[in-house]
């Protein structure tokens, strides 16, 4: 229980109070009954702006050479897992894309088809079996594709997230559900993913 002498401090002494009990800052109905007794709304979304978050985690164990190269690695497990990402980034705020001010020159898509072609082989009773085939994909535009995208997220994110609506922590929770992703299986070898929750794309072919 707060006692009521926080009542009676200045506003810099009560922000201290709160930023250096960091227990504090989560968006509980307590905690917000509190602060909005003393601070405006403005002022409460600042602080609810250092609150930490799984992304924060991921900011400090990984700068982006080891991102890229982690990514790298995923995408290399083939279409299937590519597009396990593709389903994600397509559904983020094209505001994030690359574009002409950005220094890539690399279009945005998430269709397999611009990424890889459709092939196909002949097994003996069944026909013809259709397959994506990586041979002429061009994995390190595809990465840098997305690496820009994060990139551009991550500005914001440090800028302008406060998490204050959920628009943003939609946005937030896809963001960190790639990074959940890449962190998962870039250490894998390709006999050790488990596919039981990635769609293989050459069945809907």
């Amino acid at each position: 229980m707060i006692s009521l002498y926080c009542q009676k401090i200045d506003f810099y002494s009560l922000l201290f109070f709160i930023f250096e009990n960091n227990k504090m800052l989560k968006k509980n109905t307590e905690f917000h009954q509190f602060v909005e007794e003393f601070l405006p709304n403005e002022i409460i979304d600042v602080i609810y702006s250092y609150e930490r978050t799984k992304y924060d985690d991921y900011y400090d164990n990984y700068t982006w050479e080891d991102l890229q190269t982690m990514l790298d690695d995923v995408v290399f497990h083939g279409p299937s897992m590519c597009n396990h990402l593709f389903k994600i980034f397509e559904t983020i705020d094209p505001s994030f894309y690359p574009n002409i001010d950005d220094e890539v020159t690399v279009s945005p898509s998430f269709e397999l088809d611009d990424w890889f072609i459709v092939d196909y082989f002949k097994r003996p009773g069944h026909g013809r079996v259709y397959y994506y085939d990586d041979e002429c994909t061009n994995y390190e535009n595809m990465t840098l594709m997305m690496i820009t995208i994060l990139k551009k997220f991550d500005s914001w994110f440090w800028e302008h997230y406060i998490g204050s609506t959920d628009q943003e922590k939609d946005l937030l929770k896809k963001i960190i559900d790639i990074y959940e992703i890449i962190d998962k299986y870039s250490y894998m070898n390709e006999g050790e993913v488990d596919n039981s929750s990635i769609e293989n794309v050459d069945d809907n072919l």
